[in-house]
């Protein structure tokens, strides 16, 4: 999550100075979700595709998945695999098969044209799935309730929409970054936050930026007593001061770090753009970096890559397209527009052009050292990454930034699931695996953009019309 208010108001200052929530295979779904399902045959099979199954391997031609009874029954050639009798066939010349997306930073809030953020759990879910995304972890939530009956009601069937990991409450510090933040006040106080939500349902913890260190090493204890991860968006703690409080993953890649800023006070958060200004000084070749990047590797932290979010604050990058855009109210369209406009004229967005560069070469550094790199959207900042179209916003990104194709898919769907202890069902395609598929109309390999066709969204066997979601949400996010 990405305050901008917060952060624009630092700029001028430092420029001048695993349970799970998840989906039954066969829903019966309410009549209002009825018209989505594209596909629910039980036997189906996906004729002559180019597949990425999800490993980092090189794309396969001329491939055949059959589904069967919600699972994946077969993948091979398609000279070798025929179709069972009966089936259901789709040809699928032309067209590119992907595992089905686990995104880890998939919040269900957007921020409003008031400062504050507003809660679209029904809407964003149903989204999130039409982009590719059939497994999502909340990373922080500012309504849990609404979130924890939305994966409930996901769960049941009453709804489509991704598999959840639901985030509790975020745990976060004096000053608070978001009103709507609650604010621990010491060990217990987190002990009592995890144990309650915990009991509601939550299955993961995110801490937040002014958290101390003695509250984040009571976070990491409470969650893991209850075989729960922890992951942090952090500034008062460094990343080897969270690494050695026992931390599983950390937000944003490395662009939060406050490790290498000069001076800096313990459980004292410098701005971000003094963060920023710190990073950039850094060689991400270096002997300081290469000594962070070890220490995440060796403590096995992960890393969530969110490029999404990144773009929209980029110095010299344009808006979005208009179709990103497309299930936002013409109100909060303008606030964007209004807000990306403001952006290109500030300092913030220099500095994070700036490290884009840096904080990728740390990332392949890390990936090639062992590390485990994950993805997630982050619809926050002052808008602009709007759930349908931000997985795609996030492979685009990961592709400018040096990761081949297959890379960026893994990163996006097996890496995930690794992380959620969720690899064996899901994340790659393979035989026996849960049928979570992507259809792309267009040849991934021949051209990046197929990306932006996805076409068919399976989960657990049954197909979405990806278009269709889309077109019921046209226009509607911040109408209420």
């Amino acid at each position: 999550m990405r305050n901008f208010a917060a952060v624009t108001a630092g700029v001028t200052a430092a420029l001048a100075a695993g349970g799970f929530v998840a989906a039954q295979p066969a829903p019966k779904l309410a009549a209002s979700d009825a018209s989505f399902v594209a596909f629910e045959q039980p036997v189906l099979a996906l004729t002559h595709v180019v597949l990425f199954d999800g490993t980092g391997a090189p794309a396969q031609r001329d491939m055949t998945i059959v589904v069967s009874g919600g699972r994946i029954a077969a993948v091979g050639p398609a000279a070798t695999t025929a179709p069972p009798s009966g089936a259901t066939v789709v040809d699928g010349e032309g067209k590119t098969v992907l595992p089905g997306f686990v995104l880890m930073h998939e919040h269900l809030f957007y921020p409003n044209s008031k400062g504050g953020y507003g809660d679209y759990p029904e809407a964003f879910t149903r989204l999130y799935l039409a982009a590719g995304e059939t497994t999502i972890r909340t990373a922080g939530s500012l309504n849990p309730y609404a979130d924890l009956a939305v994966a409930r009601a996901i769960r049941a069937g009453r709804q489509v929409g991704p598999d959840m990991d639901v985030s509790g409450p975020y745990i976060e510090g004096e000053p608070k970054s978001v009103a709507r933040m609650p604010a621990v006040t010491g060990p217990a106080s987190v002990a009592k936050l995890v144990d309650y939500w915990t009991g509601e349902g939550a299955t993961s913890w995110k801490v937040y930026e002014h958290i101390s260190r003695a509250d984040l090493r009571a976070t990491v204890a409470a969650a893991h007593a209850h075989g729960l991860k922890v992951t942090g968006h952090i500034c008062s703690v460094t990343y080897q001061e969270a690494i050695d409080a026992g931390i599983d993953n950390l937000e944003h890649s490395f662009q939060e770090a406050s490790d290498f800023v000069a001076g800096k006070k313990p459980d004292a958060c410098p701005p971000w753009p003094v963060r920023l200004q710190s990073l950039i000084a850094l060689d991400p070749d270096g002997p300081e970096a290469s000594k962070l990047i070890k220490s995440l590797v060796d403590h096995k932290v992960a890393l969530t890559s969110t490029y999404a979010i990144d773009e929209t604050l980029m110095a010299g990058k344009p808006p979005v397209s208009a179709e990103t855009l497309a299930p936002l109210s013409p109100a909060l369209r303008a606030a964007y527009s209004a807000a990306w406009a403001q952006n290109q004229k500030g300092g913030l967005g220099k500095l994070v052009a700036a490290f884009m560069p840096k904080m990728a070469r740390m990332e392949h550094r890390f990936v090639a050292a062992g590390g485990l790199l994950m993805a997630g959207s982050d619809p926050t900042g002052f808008g602009g990454v709007v759930p349908g179209t931000s997985a795609q916003h996030q492979f685009h990104m990961m592709i400018e930034e040096g990761f081949s194709a297959p890379e960026a898919i893994r990163v996006m769907s097996r890496n995930g699931a690794v992380f959620l202890h969720r690899d064996k069902e899901i994340g790659t395609v393979a035989a026996g695996k849960r049928a979570d598929l992507v259809l792309l109309d267009g040849d991934l390999a021949k051209t990046n953009d197929a990306i932006d066709h996805v076409s068919t969204v399976f989960k657990s066997g049954v197909g979405y019309n990806s278009r269709a979601i889309a077109a019921a949400y046209a226009g509607k996010v911040g109408l209420d």
